[in-house]
């Protein structure tokens, strides 16, 4: 097949090679070999979000794979999106990921380095599939994942594995939230459960936060809430940080609540409360309403949403009005933090914390 050609002069000096190009070497996948791999290279498996086409997510990573000298793969979900299951060998997805690796046999691939990375479904998917099949991958790399479902090789009578196995952590509204015992199982010291370094707590109730908090207390998973009402009790109950979507409009501010409201004690629970209600808007058509944000900032200029397909101006009254208050209420708690680092600077040496500096 044409993609041997790429292999064939992998092991000759780059220079005697062809340029790289992306090469279709099984249906729905796609490989790319830099040509300046000299050796062995790690593997990356990139696994597109829902919805998504294999060959466009490859090309997002074409120049760090060249910058890097790793070798990519992508492949293409079976369906419109991954299976939402526990992965088995006779599923479509797991055959499809098994078989474009199977192609890429002489390829000098770094059988120590291999990782699977996705986005969003990907991201979900690549976290269950890693887990699944750990003698395939020996790294994962999750970004924005859903849900993660129980790896092979721990039994299904376990409590925690049939807890992972039987769905994922979404908000509580649709009853889908991690049991107790599913978290004391994961931070046991035994290293075959310690799956999860962070779980972004949806449960948007303080008390099922402390109840988390207290579970985890002296293991290596951190419960981070990511709901923006119960944000500034949930840091105070030792929420680890703060995940909610709010963080895209200003994330300076709930780092300042989260590391420095000691120095200032009403302020902070002014700036909580300002906080809370900003989040309010979140339901007017986000992620959309952050994308007009950031358009505001220059940040990017497309606004398109695959989840929000609709005009979020004519669905939202008086929206560019709501958006100039919340502009104008982070600029105001910026100077307030500003004036008060001012006031309160934190010690020149940098052996004390500034949050007990008065």
């Amino acid at each position: 097949m044409a993609f041997a050609a790429a292999l064939l002069a992998v092991s000759g000096s780059a220079a005697a090679r062809s340029p790289a190009i992306v090469q279709h070497i099984a249906p729905g996948a796609f490989a790319y070999v830099p040509a300046t791999i000299t050796g062995s290279a790690p593997l990356i498996v990139v696994l597109h979000g829902a919805g998504g086409d294999a060959r466009y997510f490859l090309d997002q990573f074409k120049h760090d794979a060249d910058r890097r000298g790793a070798i990519l793969l992508s492949v293409q979900s079976s369906g419109r999106t991954w299976a939402q299951r526990k992965p088995k060998d006779d599923e479509a997805d797991v055959a499809n990921i098994k078989a474009a690796i199977a192609e890429l046999a002489k390829a000098p691939i770094d059988r120590g380095r291999t990782t699977v990375m996705g986005f969003s479904d990907g991201a979900s998917y690549a976290l269950s599939i890693g887990m699944a099949y750990p003698g395939l991958f020996r790294t994962i790399v999750a970004f924005s994942p859903g849900y993660a479902f129980a790896r092979a090789g721990i039994a299904e009578s376990q409590d925690w594995a049939d807890a992972l196995a039987t769905g994922y952590e979404i908000p509580s509204a649709l009853g889908q939230l991690f049991s107790p015992e599913a978290l004391r199982l994961d931070t046991t010291p035994d290293a075959t459960t310690q799956c999860f370094a962070i779980l972004k707590d949806v449960s948007c109730d303080l008390e099922t936060v402390k109840r988390r908090v207290a579970l985890t207390k002296n293991s290596s998973l951190a419960i981070v809430n990511a709901n923006a009402a119960i944000a500034f009790d949930a840091i105070r109950s030792g929420s680890a940080g703060f995940t909610g979507v709010f963080t895209n409009f200003h994330p300076d501010l709930y780092q300042w609540l989260m590391t420095e409201h000691a120095s200032d004690p009403a302020l902070a629970d002014e700036l909580a409360v300002y906080l809370a209600l900003a989040a309010m808007a979140e339901p007017m058509g986000y992620p959309k309403l952050a994308k007009f944000y950031h358009q505001r900032l220059g940040t990017f200029a497309c606004t398109d949403s695959r989840a929000v397909a609709f005009d979020i101006h004519e669905k939202f009254w008086a929206l560019d009005a709501l958006l100039d208050k919340i502009v104008a209420g982070t600029e105001h708690y910026r100077r307030r933090i500003a004036e008060a680092s001012a006031r309160y600077p934190a010690p020149i040496s940098g052996t004390a914390s500034s949050r007990s500096y008065r």
